[in-house]
Order: structure tokens, then sequence, then C-alpha cells
């Protein structure tokens, strides 16, 4: 029984306070929009295959490379980027747990 209680309090302050930190890292990633300047080197496009329990689907993932990172984007601006030369876009995201920044507005 003691094992119990100690177990249910453990959960008690674990539970609120986990739940605490994901809410708010989840909003500093919502809010992280950055303007910046690239130089796009190349871009890319390629399928990508996502398979779930139900089956596969194919898709099609953008991606522009520039001097420093990679950016992952919609069509639209995928059309809109050139190779070789330099834009002011909005990104998403960070680049430091090894993910791309998903790019979201081409100013």
């Amino acid at each position: 029984m003691d094992n119990d209680q100690k177990l249910s309090k453990l959960f008690k302050i674990f539970f609120p306070s986990l739940f605490i930190i994901s809410v708010i890292f989840y909003q500093c990633y919502r809010y992280s929009i950055d303007t910046i300047e690239i130089y796009v080197v190349s871009k890319d496009s390629e399928w990508v295959e996502h398979c779930t329990e139900h089956g596969c689907v194919e898709a099609l993932m953008f991606t522009i490379k520039s001097k420093d990172e990679s950016f992952t984007t919609s069509e639209g601006i995928f059309n809109q980027l050139e190779p070789k030369n330099s834009y002011l876009v909005g990104s998403k995201g960070w680049s430091s747990f090894g993910t791309n920044r998903k790019l979201t507005q081409v100013y």
C-alpha cells in the first residue's frame, strides 16, 4: 500500500508538470516564425511514402537548399524560388534538432 501511495503522489506531481511543459513547447514552436534571407543553391522535389496500418500514401516533398541549411516548403513557394537568387522568406521551426525548417512565405 505504501508503494501505491508513493506512485500516486509522484504521478500527481509529474503529470501536470509534463503537461505544462508540453503546452509551452508547442506554443514556442507554433510562434517560432522568423524572417530570414536565404541564397537558394538548389531545389528538389521527391516522392515520399508514408505508411500506416490502413495503407501507404505517396506525396511530393519540396526541398530548398541554401548555403547554410535545407528547408521544406509548399509547391507554391517552391515554384516562386529560383536557384542562384537571394530571397527574404518567412520560416517556421528550429533547425537545432536535425530537422528542416519550413518556409511559409516569400516577401
